[in-house]
């Protein structure tokens, strides 16, 4: 932009970008002589990593896949995710091929879950500037059906007979997961869509929860509380609630195919730890943490799904950094 105005430059004194693309371009600086322009290149790029439990290591999972969210269908033959960092909905074999690409933009999606009958799938989406809300679309493809209108919802999951979809209020987080989290109180409670009739009610005592995840017998919901220190476990026979885990950031919780275990992630630890706990003995084990990556680039690791067999899958975000000189020619 040009400091100030000139009788021998009549341009103007609006800003002109002088670079463009991905490549996060910081951090300038001039030349002595004014000709050259020095910046740090700043860039993001993701993979997969499986914990194994038999050889305590993180090995490579689905080379060149930069998936996000994965769930995998109850027959473990199928796969959906959405893709880092451009969010969009994909569904593919358990091995990566047959891929299919189910969204587009405006569309972002997140959070996808399975229907248990193989045949849909839910997930949260933001459409261009709404808020946040529930869809649903075929494993086949085709156009995603807005299931809410209200906006702020998200983190769906289906109940086991596939009649019911319980959700919650997406909150609003201030800061970075990885630095520990603020976020705005949740107005709304858990909720529960019956898909034939279309009515939504009210899980009991759960204002002040979101992520809610369904275990495969019926019998249990499990939550994170809205300032994402508390793990709580919801008995539909009793219509009680208990605390299962607490931690900095709680992350993610899934359900074992055992459906006594679920897994999840304490971003706001050292190490960003992935955790399991036993519902019925509530014993808390550690299984593994970012320390057994190995991996200096590590930026953040994200706990992003479990497989068929219940190995944890990491997310993993590297940074990529270079210095580069840019020719610089002032009008």
């Amino acid at each position: 932009m040009r400091e100030k105005p000139s009788i021998f430059h009549k341009s103007s004194r609006d800003p002109v970008a002088l670079s463009a693309g991905p490549v996060q371009l910081s951090h300038p600086v001039l030349s002595p002589d004014g000709k050259r322009l020095f910046v740090i290149s700043e860039e993001h790029r993701a993979e997969l990593v499986r914990y194994q439990t038999a050889s305590s290591a993180f090995l490579a999972y689905l080379p060149g896949l930069q998936g996000h969210r994965l769930s995998f269908s109850r027959d473990g033959q199928w796969m959906a995710y959405t893709t880092y960092p451009d969010g969009q909905l994909w569904r593919s074999k358990a091995d990566g091929s047959a891929k299919l690409r189910l969204t587009f933009p405006p569309i972002r999606a997140d959070v996808p879950r399975w229907s248990p009958d193989g045949k849909q799938i839910v997930f949260t989406a933001g459409e261009g500037g709404k808020p946040s809300d529930l869809y649903l679309i075929t494993a086949d493809g085709g156009q995603p059906q807005r299931l809410l209108t209200q906006g702020g919802n998200g983190n769906p999951d289906w109940s086991p007979d596939g009649a019911w979809i319980v959700f919650g209020p997406q909150p609003t987080f201030a800061t970075d997961p990885a630095a520990g989290l603020e976020t705005q109180a949740a107005v709304n409670a858990i909720q529960i869509l019956d898909l034939k009739t279309k009515g939504v009610s009210e899980l009991p005592g759960s204002k002040g929860l979101y992520w809610p995840r369904w275990s495969a017998n019926g019998k249990y919901i499990v939550c994170l509380t809205i300032d994402t220190q508390k793990l709580m476990l919801f008995d539909i026979k009793t219509q009680k609630w208990a605390e299962l885990a607490a931690g900095q950031t709680l992350h993610n919780p899934l359900w074992s195919r055992d459906r006594e275990i679920v897994y999840f992630q304490d971003l706001g630890a050292a190490g960003q730890p992935i955790y399991r706990v036993n519902i019925v003995s509530r014993k808390m084990e550690r299984v593994a943490g970012a320390e057994g990556l190995g991996r200096p680039d590590i930026i953040y690791s994200a706990f992003t799904g479990l497989t068929p067999e219940d190995s944890p899958v990491v997310l993993l975000i590297r940074g990529l950094y270079d210095i580069y000189a840019l020719d610089l020619a002032l009008p």
